[in-house]
């Protein structure tokens, strides 16, 4: 097989030699690293701190929309409201943004403390607390 390999990344293969193309017996995939004549899959980079945010954000808002909000801050704009059901989801929901916050915040300390790895997103989302109401 020939590859392409671009800043000692595989780009492309195809079974026909073409300008640049260079033969491998290895069975290589696409975007492997090249060092030396050895493939390896790149590391995966870790989310950053906006990128937790966002998610802890879309998973609030989407249990908020899910009850009919359009967003978790409109559905706590509802908290005092005279209507009894719409108060009670909304004290629901900031009391569930202010759990999703306060385990962010533990998380990311114990990351930083060296006491566990950093998750992935997907971890990340899974650990997040439950909305109860």
């Amino acid at each position: 097989m020939f590859i392409l390999i671009v800043n000692n990344v595989v780009v492309q293969k195809q079974p026909n030699m073409a300008e640049g193309f260079v033969w491998t017996d290895e069975d290589v995939v696409c975007g492997q690293i090249e060092n030396n004549g050895v493939f390896t899959n790149p590391k995966l980079s870790l989310p950053t701190q906006d990128q937790y945010m966002q998610k802890a954000q879309s998973v609030m808002d989407a249990q908020a929309q899910s009850m009919g909000y359009d967003n978790i801050f409109t559905a706590i704009s509802y908290i005092g409201d005279p209507f009894p059901r719409f108060n009670d989801e909304a004290v629901a929901l900031r009391a569930y943004r202010s759990q999703v916050w306060q385990h962010s915040n533990d998380l990311m300390a114990q990351v930083l403390a060296g006491k566990i790895a950093q998750p992935t997103l997907e971890e990340y989302e899974r650990g997040l607390p439950d909305f109860t109401l």
